[in-house]
């Protein structure tokens, strides 16, 4: 067979369940926080108390796909030089970008693309 990024055994069962519970508990506790933090705001300001709470389960769900996605992926193809250069050189380019003038932008001394 050959190593594709994608295949794996099914066999045997990987991860581990305790850390799953434990994140997606500490991502409900967040959710509730900022909730209860940001409700008057969210409504004085955009005419919704659940807005800032739609936008952050918004990025909880991306956030799982991809952790579900990266969770499988066969990590083993990275040993390959080619590739690891390639996975390495992406995110440095994109930490790069923010500093092109006309891409990132400044706000407050951070600078960021998005």
């Amino acid at each position: 067979m050959r190593n594709s990024l994608l295949t794996r055994k099914a066999s045997k069962p990987r991860g581990d369940i305790s850390i799953l519970i434990l994140t997606f508990a500490l991502a409900a506790f967040g959710v509730l926080a900022i909730y209860s933090a940001s409700r008057y705001v969210a409504k004085t300001q955009y005419g919704d108390e659940w807005y800032f709470v739609k936008k952050q389960l918004l990025g909880l769900v991306l956030g799982t796909v991809a952790m579900l996605a990266c969770g499988r992926l066969n990590y083993q193809v990275l040993k390959g030089k080619k590739l690891r250069w390639i996975v390495f050189a992406i995110p440095v380019v994109l930490l790069a970008i923010v500093f092109v003038p006309g891409i990132g932008k400044s706000n407050y001394g951070a600078t960021r693309c998005i």
